[in-house]
């Protein structure tokens, strides 16, 4: 054992409760307040924790904030596999097969209107803050890096393959989906799901074309 392992702090499931609860807490208070008014002391007070147990868990608010990114990326990118990969297989290369996957996905993707106001809260803030924008850059980037080697299996399940690259195309379908959540959350008659799923849908197909096709093709030239 080395002098870093005896060093390392014991995480228990006590410490593991408390810091989960300083994230809930978090969330509200950046949702409710934003996150240049939020404090310390709201979201210790929140959670009903003295500073001493935000320190044991966190060195600033910024540190939280970090922490309550990565937080949410544990919780999206189980859903995501669940949506592209879990169940059974879409049929083989047509575009009701995409559809289905598509509806599997946003089914399965959490919704959240408090998480919501923090992200536009937090992306608002990233236009001006380098520090901000350090956090939401690294939180999409690990949702795109996870996402993309999911969507290029369910593609090939679906006897698929992207025209672009597999992360340009990740990239689109992100920001379709936050379109999306924008409209769900902001507008006054918001697009049905089963429109969602078109747009998607047609998305994918769009940018995507039959692995047989692209092998004919191949054989001509």
């Amino acid at each position: 054992m080395t002098d870093t392992d005896q060093a390392a702090p014991r995480v228990t499931r006590r410490r593991v409760q408390t810091r989960q609860r300083l994230l809930d807490a978090a969330l509200q208070v950046v949702a409710e307040q934003s996150l240049a008014s939020a404090s310390i002391e709201a979201v210790c007070e929140r959670a009903g924790y003295t500073r001493g147990a935000f320190y044991s868990n966190f060195s600033s608010m910024d540190d939280l904030l970090v922490a309550l990114f990565e937080d949410r990326v544990g919780t999206v990118l189980p859903a995501l596999r669940t949506g592209l990969l879990d169940g059974p297989a879409p049929g083989a290369s047509e575009a009701p097969g995409i559809g289905a996957v598509v509806s599997r996905l946003l089914r399965t993707l959490p919704t959240d209107r408090l998480w919501y106001q923090v992200l536009t809260d937090v992306s608002a803030q990233a236009l001006r803050d380098p520090r901000a924008a350090a956090v939401l850059g690294d939180y999409r980037a690990a949702l795109r890096r996870e996402l993309a080697p999911a969507l290029e299996a369910t593609l090939a399940a679906l006897g698929r393959r992207a025209t672009t690259s597999v992360e340009a195309l990740t990239a689109a379908v992100v920001a379709l989906y936050e379109g999306g959540s924008a409209q769900v959350y902001l507008d006054a008659a918001p697009l049905r799901e089963q429109d969602r799923v078109l747009a998607l849908t047609a998305l994918v197909v769009g940018l995507t074309s039959p692995v047989a096709a692209d092998a004919t093709d191949g054989d001509r030239a």
